[in-house]
């Protein structure tokens, strides 16, 4: 099952891409989309449909992953989150794929066992899962989140097809 990680931004937006056969974890692809800051939010969000729309017809995800929308104490930013989220939510619908939404604490105990874990605790460990050479290094922490929640949602028994016990005996204490 191939599943597309995505940590949504109004102006940087990781994915990831992953597949899962239910015992074996391969990484496809990772990166950041960044849009112009300057630019109005309409264009940035345009922008973003558009370059979601090229990942999925590229990558050709079953099922998408996503970070639930968390409490911001400045109302602008988390309007404009939401935006870019609702971009996403339509584009995802839009290829008829299945999405689920995890929240920052899930992740974060599904990558490194603990929900109060920080960004580089959570890079580190998706180095060793995904057996990365040492001298890799994620571009942004927007592309190691996407990556994570990608996992997050491999490791969470949702992906059609396959049911909890299928999974590898590392991944049974996950959760």
């Amino acid at each position: 099952m191939r599943v597309m990680g995505i940590d949504p931004g109004s102006i940087r937006t990781g994915f990831a891409v992953i597949e899962s056969d239910g015992t074996r974890l391969k990484y496809i692809t990772s990166g950041t989309i960044v849009l112009d800051e300057s630019a109005p939010i309409s264009k940035r969000l345009f922008n973003l449909s558009q370059d979601l729309d090229a990942l999925i017809s590229k990558y050709k995800p079953k099922e998408v992953a996503i970070e639930s929308l968390f409490f911001s104490k400045n109302a602008q930013s988390a309007l404009k989150l939401g935006q870019a989220r609702g971009v996403i939510l339509m584009k995802v619908a839009a290829h008829s794929l299945e999405i689920y939404e995890y929240t920052p604490a899930e992740i974060k105990v599904s990558v490194v066992g603990t929900g109060r874990a920080q960004k580089d605790q959570i890079a580190k460990m998706l180095k060793i899962l995904f057996k990365f050479p040492k001298s890799f290094d994620f571009k942004s922490t927007d592309q190691s989140d996407a990556l994570a929640i990608s996992l997050t949602h491999v490791q969470s028994g949702k992906l059609k097809g396959l049911q909890k016990r299928d999974r590898p005996a590392y991944w049974q204490n996950s959760f």
